[in-house]
């Protein structure tokens, strides 16, 4: 593309696209037909596949409770209970749903899930020899 019209120089590597192009339909601002541009594949294969990464983070992003903190590993630690709670969240929906039964909203699960797990530790603690 002519440097006018470009944002950012795009670099990928890829194992399952060739370095071929195809002709897509694009429409200029002033002009009422699409013209056909040449997109390399891999882009297009890219463009594909990644709206379901944008949807799992939209649901991320949801209810997290982003900390500030100079530790790293609790961002991730974070970051990886959020993905099992959102996987185990889109697992139950999809059962109860199977089964016709009514499916609760999200924050509603989370918090029923948090729940169980700090009256579960709250019994261990209790029930523990000191």
């Amino acid at each position: 593309r002519d440097k006018k019209s470009q944002k950012k120089q795009v670099l990928l590597l890829s194992t399952s696209s060739k370095a071929t192009t195809s002709e897509v339909p694009r429409r200029m601002r002033n002009q009422r037909e699409p013209q056909l541009i040449s997109k390399p594949d891999v882009i297009l294969e890219y463009n594909k596949y990644m709206g379901g990464v944008d949807t799992s983070d939209m649901m991320l992003y949801t209810y997290l409770d982003e900390r500030k903190t100079l530790k790293y590993w609790k961002k991730v630690t974070f970051n990886i209970m959020n993905r099992m709670l959102l996987n185990s969240y889109i697992l139950y929906a999809e059962h109860k749903k199977s089964n016709n039964q009514k499916v609760m909203n999200r924050l509603k699960y989370i918090e029923t899930i948090i729940s169980e797990i700090g009256s579960e530790w709250i019994r261990t603690k209790i029930n523990s020899p000191t």
